[in-house]
């Protein structure tokens, strides 16, 4: 979370929704302050109960295959959770690269959230869980799918032509790469994991089509 005084805004930061170079533009560009240690919080302090909420959202299935990729590059020590102990702490497995991450892999991970072995890890939430009572306040949705556009669209405060840099992100997932993960049981898993998403984002649950 970040808090603009001047202008009277909240940004909420979903997790894999380009939250570390949204959030590098805006300590650049204008006086925020961010409430507590944890940049994911999403306890809106009394001092900006009245301003205006904003956050990105993002495709449930290329949200999941983001934060499957990223935690298997990264090391899962660094967001509190390790696949099934195959990442030592700190590193990444070598096993593990692009080259070996496949759809079965991808299952096996999803499985491991959805049996509950994350389920304390706001890293891992589908974003109603994320967000819970900050879904009943008004708040500008940007999509991720969009980012660019939207940004200068419904920000008035977002700097004209202002590009974010591309930082702390899975860039093999560009041109839609994630589609070749989501197979009809991955699909299933995705729609059981992400709950209301889809229907409260306006997003399609129809596994590879019409995203």
């Amino acid at each position: 979370m970040l808090i603009c005084n001047d202008q009277r805004w909240v940004y909420i930061a979903i997790p894999r929704t380009a939250t570390t170079s949204i959030r590098t533009v805006l300590r650049k560009r204008f006086p925020v302050w961010q409430p507590r240690k944890n940049m994911h919080d999403t306890i809106v302090p009394r001092s900006a109960a009245r301003f205006d909420v904003w956050y990105v959202v993002r495709n449930p299935y290329s949200r999941a295959v983001s934060m499957w990729q990223f935690e298997t590059m990264r090391g899962a020590a660094a967001v509190g959770y390790n696949w099934r102990g195959r990442l030592p702490p700190g590193g990444m497995d070598e096993r593990y690269t692009p080259k070996q991450w496949t759809a079965e892999a991808f299952g096996v991970w999803l499985r491991d959230v959805l049996d509950g072995q994350a389920s304390q890890n706001e890293q891992l939430q589908n974003m109603g869980a994320f967000l819970g009572p900050l879904l009943q306040r008004p708040a500008i949705v940007i999509r991720y799918e969009s980012l660019a556009a939207d940004l200068q669209d419904k920000l008035d405060f977002w700097p004209a032509g202002l590009q974010l840099p591309v930082l702390n992100g899975t860039g093999h997932l560009r041109n839609d790469n994630w589609r070749q993960f989501i197979t009809p049981q991955t699909s299933e898993l995705v729609r059981r994991w992400a709950g209301q998403d889809f229907e409260r984002f306006g997003y399609s649950d129809v596994g590879c089509a019409n995203q």
